[in-house]
């Protein structure tokens, strides 16, 4: 009554980070060693409306500039209700690791910043033959500085605020191989721009993100 789909794909992304602080910094960087897996839970016979997802996602560049940033590493559990048959309404808890570089401090130097940002999300899906389409925003809950430089904290005087918006396209081939196995494209676009009050000078970070699948699933 229950069918369990997985995903499994090779992830490239392009990130282009824009930092307003003491200094401006505006930099862009491809992350080309990437994975990504996803366990889709439901019940195709409508015995239950209802929809369960996991998706676990890691990436890291080669080298980037100014400073060298960590691998980008996001964690979603989502919980879904279907209906027409063709869309999906669903609630999620988004566990994402931000990284950029900034001056935090005048008479520093610029220094790679690492946060784990904790965000809801609102998600709308919408079921082709062999395609989905998918919009979700999302609203920061909380964030908690990850990384090895704690100097972010010492302007610090409130917790980062902000939004994100997320745009996914995934199309399925119709070919299978090797039995059960199919493949599948994805291309996806996130932006999300968020703030944070500090003695002095504020932080803003506006990031747009392109990223691409190419997988199989089972």
């Amino acid at each position: 009554l229950d069918y369990n789909r997985y995903h499994l794909s090779y992830k490239f992304a392009v990130r282009n980070l824009l930092i307003k602080d003491i200094i401006t910094t505006d930099t862009e960087y491809q992350s080309v060693l990437g994975i990504s897996f996803e366990w889709f839970k439901y019940s195709p016979l409508h015995i239950s409306p209802f929809t369960f997802r996991l998706k676990t996602e890691f990436d890291t560049p080669l080298e980037t500039q100014p400073v060298q940033l960590d691998g980008h590493f996001n964690m979603t559990g989502s919980i879904g209700y279907r209906f027409k048959n063709r869309y999906i309404f669903a609630l999620a808890y988004d566990i994402d690791r931000m990284n950029y570089p900034n001056l935090n401090e005048e008479n520093s130097t610029i220094v790679p910043n690492s946060f784990t940002v904790y965000w809801l999300d609102l998600e709308l899906i919408y079921f082709h033959t062999n395609f989905n389409l998918g919009l979700t925003v999302s609203h920061l809950l909380n964030s908690k500085n990850s990384g090895e430089d704690q100097s972010a904290e010492n302007r610090a005087e409130s917790d980062f605020t902000g939004q994100s918006y997320n745009l996914k396209l995934r199309y399925y081939l119709q070919d299978r191989f090797f039995d059960q196995f199919q493949a599948w494209m994805g291309l996806q676009y996130r932006y999300y721009n968020i703030n944070r009050k500090n003695s002095g000078a504020d932080t803003k970070i506006t990031s747009r993100n392109y990223i691409y699948h190419f997988g199989i699933y089972f």
